[in-house]
């Protein structure tokens, strides 16, 4: 069951980068500097998420949309946004 989600995420991802590409829609990259975390969820709340991805915790915010999402998932996969 890990392998068809991990095997389905991988082609969102693709799919998400070739629409993207072909249409030369490159806005989307410019506030983009870590497209995605996928990893173990080490801690969640209402409002943001630890994920470990590969010995490495990236500190997420995130809405209450996603935790609804992911409040009872232990790993996955986050499109992120970096906001200045």
């Amino acid at each position: 069951m890990l392998q068809i989600a991990s095997e389905r995420a991988e082609t969102v991802i693709n799919l998400f980068f070739k629409y993207a590409l072909e249409r030369q829609f490159y806005p989307i990259f410019e506030r983009v500097m870590i497209a995605f975390v996928r990893g173990q969820f080490v801690f969640k709340t209402t409002t943001r998420v630890v994920v470990d991805v590969n010995g490495v915790g990236y500190d997420l915010q995130i809405s209450l949309n996603t935790y609804s999402a992911i409040s009872t998932k232990d790993s996955g996969l986050l499109f992120t946004y970096l906001q200045i």
